[in-house]
């Protein structure tokens, strides 16, 4: 069967409706002004909605004027079967408000080594309803999903915040060197871009983001990348032995213990700046968003 649209919001006026009714039987004179009152709104207001739902059914909706006013049959029947539809529809946003709630989040860089298990212990605590579904991208891929509507949020390294989405400044990306404890670069007490290029360089496999961030600074002194090392730990062992110098990303206390045979030196300032932010659409903006900026904002203190 087909639905016969309203010009309209249909339960807005058919709860209106109720209210009136209520008001015709308990007294019927003025019920019209006193269901206004209740309900906030203009008598007029009330009197197009009335006629807009009596347009709809095609039926008298009351009868009679002054003392005399009361419900049509018809009337009587839209009550009944608008007050059950009223209620089945509160229950059933109930209802859902009780199911688990799934969130998806994109997310790229260190975050997914250093952040994400603290995240999603901190928002299951925060709020046992929630399931963060995760997903690695890098920041166009995340940018552009979020755009057409296939993710809730996504935490992304950005230079500058894309147009058209909302974004939250988290933290700071730093860019730390891994060097030998033996090595001159561990204590020396200033270090130049010139200082790097001059040496094998090992970044992981996984983070183009900061072999790019690298590269741009150094490719002009003729440094390059030696080694995409396959993990964390890897690039670290090959620092260690004095292999490479490691150069890795590392955001908020989550910064990276390094084994006791490397030093770790912050070098960020070489490299320019890099941010991390939480972006949203303007016009979905995903439900648990307090929790989960919140627990990022913690994940990353």
């Amino acid at each position: 069967m087909a639905f016969t649209p309203y010009n309209g919001d249909l339960l807005l006026h058919l709860a209106s409706y109720v209210v009136l009714a209520h008001r015709i039987e308990t007294e019927p004179r003025g019920a019209y002004e006193t269901a206004a009152e209740e309900l906030g709104v203009d008598v007029s207001v009330l009197r197009r909605r009335i006629q807009s739902l009596a347009s709809w059914f095609d039926v008298r909706l009351t009868e009679g004027r002054g003392q005399s006013l009361r419900l049509s049959d018809a009337g009587d029947a839209i009550v009944a079967g608008g007050s059950r539809l009223l209620l089945d529809i509160e229950r059933l946003r109930e209802s859902l408000a009780e199911l688990p709630s799934r969130l998806a989040l994109a997310y790229d860089g260190a975050l997914g080594a250093d952040v994400m298990p603290t995240l999603i212990k901190r928002v299951r605590r925060a709020d046992e309803s929630l399931t963060l579904s995760l997903l690695r991208l890098d920041a166009d891929a995340a940018v552009d999903q979020l755009r057409h509507g296939a993710l809730d949020a996504a935490v992304v390294r950005l230079e500058q915040p894309p147009d058209g989405l909302v974004a939250e400044l988290l933290c700071e990306e730093h860019v730390m060197l891994a060097v030998a404890r033996e090595s001159p670069l561990a204590d020396r007490a200033r270090l130049a871009l010139r200082d790097l290029a001059r040496l094998p360089l090992a970044v992981e496999a996984r983070d183009a983001h900061t072999r790019r961030r690298v590269l741009d600074r150094l490719a002009t002194l003729g440094g390059s990348v030696a080694i995409e090392a396959e993990s964390r730990d890897a690039l670290l062992a090959l620092a260690e032995v004095g292999v490479a110098v490691g150069l890795l990303a590392s955001v908020g206390s989550a910064a990276t213990r390094p084994p006791r045979g490397v030093v770790m030196r912050e070098v960020s300032k070489l490299f320019g700046s890099t941010h991390y932010y939480l972006l949203s659409h303007p016009d979905r903006t995903p439900a648990h968003h307090e929790t989960l900026r919140d627990a990022l904002t913690r994940a990353l203190s």
